[in-house]
């Protein structure tokens, strides 16, 4: 079969970041691009992952500014990868008593075509959400972490750096965090996991690394 890459990331449209994604072919013609805006007109959105899905379908994660009262929100994005056309998306925003930006950072496909979305709200919470795609892209869970949970911290900065999902839908993230605290500036990684405790999806476990 004839073999096509496929890119995401963002265009400037009046000034303003609009997430693109595109295929192009090994020999580098364009087959296909597509743009999506989400009706601001002073908010950057922007594409910062895809996955070509067990289904044939392009997914891809990004963030995108909603309004002032609830700034960014995470999204992903199914797109026909034969001509790019975009045919059902999902926005996530959890807000943990203020309105601050969730981030979508990596998305992974797990059994039976169940997908989990790796996001940053703020910079404290990390969160996986998972979802099916059977009809349409559906919320089926939401499990969160704070790296460093003790009132006297304050963050600087969060990321994921990677998410990977076993074959009994565990998901396992990685990534990084900085701050400071009464000792002084500190820098950490995390490893977590989380999965189904009575049929809910939460948190299992997490390991911070020093």
């Amino acid at each position: 079969p004839t073999l096509n890459y496929f890119f995401t990331g963002y265009r400037l449209v009046g000034g303003v970041k609009v997430v693109m994604t595109a295929s192009v072919s090994t020999g580098g013609a364009l087959k296909w691009k597509s743009t999506f805006n989400n009706s601001s007109a002073s908010g950057d959105d922007y594409g910062t992952k895809i996955i070509f899905g067990n289904d044939g379908f392009l997914y891809v994660v990004g963030t995108i500014y909603s309004n002032a009262t609830y700034g960014s929100d995470a999204i992903v994005m199914r797109y026909n990868a034969a001509n790019g056309l975009m045919n059902a998306k999902l926005a996530t925003h959890y807000n943990f008593g203020t309105s601050i930006n969730d981030v979508g950072y990596e998305i992974v496909e797990g059994a039976s075509g169940v997908k989990f979305l790796g996001v940053v709200n703020g910079n404290s919470h990390v969160l996986v959400y998972k979802f099916t795609t059977t009809n349409g892209l559906v919320l089926s869970g939401t499990g969160f972490y704070i790296p460093v949970p003790t009132s006297s911290n304050t963050f600087t900065s969060l990321n994921i750096s990677d998410i990977k999902a076993a074959s009994s839908n565990n998901v396992y993230a990685c990534g990084t965090v900085t701050g400071t605290s009464p000792s002084g500036n500190y820098s950490a990684s995390y490893l977590v996991k989380f999965g189904l405790i009575s049929n809910v999806f939460s948190l299992v476990a997490s390991t911070p690394v020093d």
